[in-house]
């Protein structure tokens, strides 16, 4: 970094060195997106909700309406039935959540 005298310019080339091989994975994967807009679109609701409600009175409340629409969210983003999800986790039958979502 020899050469460089504006601080924010040596802060940028730094980020880039650190970063570099990060920035551009979407390029590796046909159909990825250089952003995550996908990901803050599938949050704003559970925001909103959050920000109308003035936040969750209960831990236990908050807890379930994140874990459900994210298992929502993964069967769907992975092509899997949410309903069978369901079905396998109210029967009480032990399965491994990892295979059926493929992740």
């Amino acid at each position: 970094m020899e050469g460089i005298i504006e601080p924010d310019l040596e802060k940028l080339v730094k980020s880039y060195e650190k970063y570099a091989k990060k920035l551009f994975t979407y390029l590796k994967y046909e159909g990825m997106s250089p952003d995550n807009n996908a990901a803050e679109r599938t949050l704003r609701p559970f925001v909103v909700q959050r920000k109308h409600s003035e936040g969750f009175k209960s831990p236990e409340v908050m807890w379930y309406y994140v874990i459900y629409p994210s298992l929502y969210m993964t069967s769907k983003v992975n092509g899997k039935d949410f309903d069978k999800l369901l079905d396998l986790i109210f029967s009480g039958q032990e399965f491994n959540l990892n295979s059926f979502l493929g992740c």
